[in-house]
């Protein structure tokens, strides 16, 4: 993924004098090995992610054996190492961990966060 692809999918706030970077993107993942709720267990658990909230998707093809979801997800960089911290290695990685994620067929992040605003971090 290009820089400018990753620096458009992402939206920083700050909160509290804390960088929070926002982004969104589309999970499909195959529901005869792992259930979604699951995936967003494990979603939760990657390296840096906050919050993660799952909306309904609607996929081009209705008949599909896949599920769609629209992910928004908050990513806190302090646990990043120096050097390893800016936001276009934090969003690469977060973006690969979430894609080796058993029963996730792909992750791709869209042009915007939803409505990063209305999140607060204390």
């Amino acid at each position: 993924m290009k820089l400018s692809e990753i620096k458009k999918a992402i939206k920083e706030e700050y909160a509290s004098s804390k960088k929070v970077l926002a982004i969104g993107g589309v999970i499909v993942i195959n529901p005869k090995v792992v259930k979604m709720k699951y995936i967003l267990s494990d979603v939760r658990a990657v390296l840096g992610v906050t919050i993660v909230n799952n909306k309904e998707y609607q996929s081009g093809n209705p008949s599909s054996q896949y599920e769609y979801a629209y992910l928004d997800i908050k990513i806190d960089p302090s646990p990043f190492p120096k050097g390893l911290n800016d936001t276009a290695t934090i969003v690469t990685k977060v973006e690969k961990d979430i894609k080796s994620i058993r029963g996730v067929v792909t992750f791709k992040l869209k042009e915007k966060a939803h409505d990063a605003k209305t999140w607060t971090i204390s």
